[in-house]
């Protein structure tokens, strides 16, 4: 979830100039397609088997990306089957555990 950086009123003019771009910078950030989103750690897979996912975003989904992938059979992969406003399918060809950012 974003984040908001709070001021501190200071005396320094450096200070408060760094203050001021880093809040630009994150504002950018939090506009932006990742800026909202939610990481899914831990979620398992079983070979040749749909698995319905929650993305935990309370609105349609934009897209996703695996952020971390384990595969206990060599050579495996995760394909999006179907999805709706608060879940996404997976089939997934071998027994496996992924982290994915939904946003």
């Amino acid at each position: 979830m974003p984040v908001s950086l709070k001021r501190e009123v200071t005396g320094d003019r450096q200070v408060n100039s760094l203050q001021a771009n880093a809040a630009a910078s994150t504002q950018q950030l939090r506009e932006g397609p990742f800026g909202d989103g939610n990481l899914v750690t831990g979620q398992t897979f079983a070979h040749n088997t749909a698995t319905k996912v929650n993305t935990g975003l309370g609105r349609a989904m934009q897209g996703w990306v695996l952020v971390r992938f384990q595969n206990t059979t060599l050579g495996g992969s995760l394909v999006e089957t179907t999805s709706d406003s608060n879940s996404v399918t997976f089939l997934s060809n071998g027994a496996s555990t992924a982290s994915i950012w939904f946003w």
